[in-house]
Order: C-alpha cells, then sequence, then structure tokens
C-alpha cells in the first residue's frame, strides 16, 4: 500500500516537507530497516526527515489503542521536532530539485 501511495503522490506533496517516521513492526530488532529505508525513499522525494523516528510493537497497545507511555512521549516529542523545523524553514534555501522531480 505504501509503494501505491508513493507511486501517485507528487513529488511537491513532499518536497521540502518536514515529515516523521513512525513506523510499526512485530519486534524491536527490526527498527533499522524501516528507518533506513523510508529515509531513503523520503529524501528522494526532498521530504525534510526529522532526525529521529518512533518504532512501535505490538506491546505498546492495549486494546487497540496507544498505551505505553515512552511511545506516548516519543511521538509527542517527534511531533514537537516537526513543528520547530517547519515554523524555522526558509524553503527559498534548501538546495536543489529533488531526484524525483528531475526524473519525472
Amino acid at each position: 500500500m505504501l509503494k501505491n501511495l508513493l507511486d501517485i503522490v507528487p513529488v511537491e506533496a513532499l518536497q521540502n516537507k518536514p515529515v516523521g517516521i513512525v513506523a510499526m513492526g512485530g519486534s524491536p530488532h527490526h527498527y533499522l530497516a524501516d528507518d533506513t529505508q523510508l529515509r531513503q525513499v523520503l529524501a528522494w522525494f526532498g521530504a525534510l526527515v526529522a532526525p529521529t523516528s518512533v518504532y512501535l510493537t505490538a506491546g505498546d497497545f492495549r486494546d487497540g489503542k496507544l498505551a505505553s507511555e515512552p511511545a506516548c512521549t516519543d511521538l509527542l516529542a517527534l511531533t514537537d521536532t516537526l513543528v520547530t523545523l517547519m515554523r524555522r524553514l526558509d524553503r527559498a534555501a534548501l538546495g536543489p530539485v529533488p531526484l524525483a522531480a528531475k526524473f519525472a
């Protein structure tokens, strides 16, 4: 489903936009795969990816709701980071056009 979304999303939707990675997996042992792969894809679109990400597992949820205090704290910190990036950006000074726009 993610690939389909990325196939149809226009480059401008992510270009120069602050983006945070939130992923979920079966165990904490796989967090790096999600983080590194998503960073590369988002960079292709020219997104400004926050330096840290949030990785959740089934253990963070109870009765279908996020119940882990550390996970909630991490999500709030990521949100604060994205708001800070958005407020401080000078979008006119963000470098060349992203690769996805060059090959479109």
